[in-house]
């Protein structure tokens, strides 16, 4: 994030202004003291002109992902998919998966997602 903002020739008060932080949760989040929270991804994804992170290949990992490029809270993406909030959070540690009903739909919205988001692992 430091060198994206550094070569953008932005201050650190710029690049919050421009994410629609303050100074000091671009602080925090430039040196890796805490996570975004998912309201402010897509911003994040723009300014980093990808998303940071490698996306693993594992369904758990997908959905996270997937889920943070949108900006979406567990409970948000839960009502996309007619869920329960707690099951979001099990699908994306892992401990289970979408039930048969909506399997299709949250396997297309993933792929969607995921091939519209360009990735920048720097």
């Amino acid at each position: 994030m430091k060198r994206r903002r550094l070569d953008s020739g932005l201050r650190q008060k710029d690049a919050a202004k421009q994410l629609g932080v303050r100074v000091d949760t671009f602080r925090l989040w430039e040196g890796n003291a805490t996570l975004a929270l998912p309201q402010h991804w897509p911003g994040l994804i723009k300014f980093l002109g990808g998303y940071p992170f490698r996306i693993g290949r594992s369904f758990p990992e997908k959905f996270h992902a997937a889920r943070l490029i949108r900006g979406l809270t567990h409970r948000e993406i839960a009502e996309v998919f007619g869920v329960d909030p707690s099951n979001v959070s099990r699908w994306e540690r892992g401990i289970q998966k979408p039930a048969n009903r909506i399997a299709r739909q949250v396997r297309d919205w993933l792929q969607d997602v995921l091939q519209k988001t360009p990735q920048n692992s720097g």
